[in-house]
């Protein structure tokens, strides 16, 4: 303990010459305890010069002399352990310091997804914004014109939506948008990109679907529309839309591809509403009229 409390070695050559002296309870149980004990040195652990711990080496039987060069040796050994231990408490340190480095990073990158998907989100469908709808239509192109794979997109419009909102109210329009939403992301497969296009425009990106897929797709989703009235704030509303169906011609913009489809939509409504209708291809009318 001395070495401990004054920093400082304690060297005692023959313990059995200082037995009777006075000393401290703890000292005389431990002399007590191990009567064969006679060289005793106690070496205190530094850590940056401060004690933190202590070695206690002993003889017994026989006393022991150490030379200047001994206990040189032995204040090396200690400085040593008490570098081992500064190191193990740095590298917890560190641990830990990386430990929360990595939890904050996963917060981080949880919030940084979070605010992507919110930024990509319609606040009010949960779909696609136009914003990222673009975004992901551009990609999409971009795969068609370099993997010559097919794709395709469908516009709708709910039918009478105006009507609708000046008879009922924009709160029950929105509840019809919400439910509009719900069924088309019923329909959906999981490679596909459901948007919510523009007011009562939703847009649907098909990638690996051909104008035929596209239009199997459109009559799903509007028999799905169609077939099932909507529960808005105690009103039973029956809804239909029409929809326009385009396959992406390899070279075209996506202005053009999307006109394509818009176009098919404005015939959709023009040919009685209700209906599926299939885009003309760029050089001539389609095959497809629906």
């Amino acid at each position: 303990m001395y070495a401990f409390v004054h920093n400082t070695y304690l060297f005692i050559p023959d313990v059995d010459a200082v037995r009777q002296l006075p000393m401290s309870a703890l000292d005389q149980a431990v002399i007590d305890a191990l009567p064969e004990i006679r060289t005793v040195l106690h070496m205190p652990i530094r850590e940056h010069g401060k004690p933190l711990g202590m070695i206690a080496l002993m003889s017994l039987s026989q006393p022991r002399l150490l030379e200047p060069e001994e206990l040189k040796l032995i204040e090396l050994v200690t400085s040593f352990v008490g570098t081992v231990i500064t190191n193990s408490r740095l590298y917890q340190i560190v641990e830990e310091q990386n430990s929360y480095i990595e939890e904050l990073n996963l917060r981080l990158h949880d919030r940084v997804q979070r605010l992507n998907e919110t930024v990509r989100l319609d606040f009010l469908t949960g779909l696609l914004n136009f914003g990222a709808f673009r975004s992901e239509l551009a990609r999409c192109i971009e795969e068609a014109n370099h993997d010559g794979t097919d794709l395709s997109v469908v516009i709708l419009d709910i039918d009478h939506f105006k009507r609708l909102n000046d008879t009922y109210g924009h709160m029950t329009g929105n509840i019809v948008l919400k439910e509009l939403a719900a069924r088309i992301m019923q329909v959906v497969q999981v490679t596909d990109f459901p948007c919510r296009f523009g007011g009562e425009e939703f847009a649907i990106i098909l990638p690996q679907n051909n104008l035929e897929d596209a239009c199997t797709f459109a009559e799903r989703l509007r028999d799905a529309v169609a077939g099932q009235p909507i529960e808005a704030d105690d009103q039973t509303l029956s809804l239909t839309v029409s929809l326009g169906c385009a396959r992406y011609q390899v070279g075209e913009t996506a202005e053009e591809f999307l006109s394509r489809a818009d176009h098919a939509l404005y015939r959709a409504k023009a040919g009685g509403r209700n209906r599926v209708q299939a885009a003309r291809h760029p050089e001539g009318p389609s095959a497809r009229e629906s």
